[in-house]
């Protein structure tokens, strides 16, 4: 649904609903899972064959070269999404994710400068220490006054929805 801005009316920025940034963090997934992972998956079958994760784990622990390529495969995934992340909200303010549901990413300072978005998607590099931005980052959010990430505050980065008033 598109809403026109009639003359008379004005917009202001709120605080984006935790609702609408998990939605729109979703569909984010689901566009990379279908565009990006996929093809991996792809990689990742035709090196280690269609083996149950134990199978996997074994095979990884009794040939560290095959450990050491299935870690370098998951962090090239992981560039892909920072990519992802951190290109779409620095040049346009928004990921697909966030523009269908209608969230842009704001900044505090009066310049955006690039390691602001780097620093606020870090979070989708599965590595260590990376990956404890997955419980960090929601537990702040979820407790802290203004339901930003750790990550955003770090950044100075919000993520905002615009409503009429």
């Amino acid at each position: 649904m598109v809403r026109l801005h009639l003359p008379h009316q004005r917009s202001t920025t709120i605080p984006a609903s935790l609702f609408r940034r998990f939605l729109a963090f979703l569909l984010d997934l689901l566009i990379l899972d279908l565009v990006v992972a996929a093809p991996f998956r792809g990689v990742f079958a035709g090196i280690f064959g269609e083996q149950e994760l134990t199978d996997l784990m074994a095979a990884m622990e009794a040939d560290p070269s095959m450990s050491f390529l299935a870690q370098m495969i998951l962090l090239l995934l992981g560039i892909l999404l920072l990519l992802y992340f951190m290109i779409l909200e620095f040049t346009v303010g928004q990921t697909l994710g966030k523009r269908i549901f209608r969230l842009r990413v704001e900044n505090d300072k009066k310049q955006k400068q690039i390691w602001q978005y780097l620093v606020r998607s870090l979070f989708v590099i599965p590595v260590f220490p990376f990956i404890l931005l997955w419980v960090i980052d929601p537990i702040h959010m979820f407790f802290s006054i203004e339901g930003r990430r750790w990550s955003e505050k770090l950044s100075r980065t919000r993520v905002v929805q615009d409503v009429i008033v």
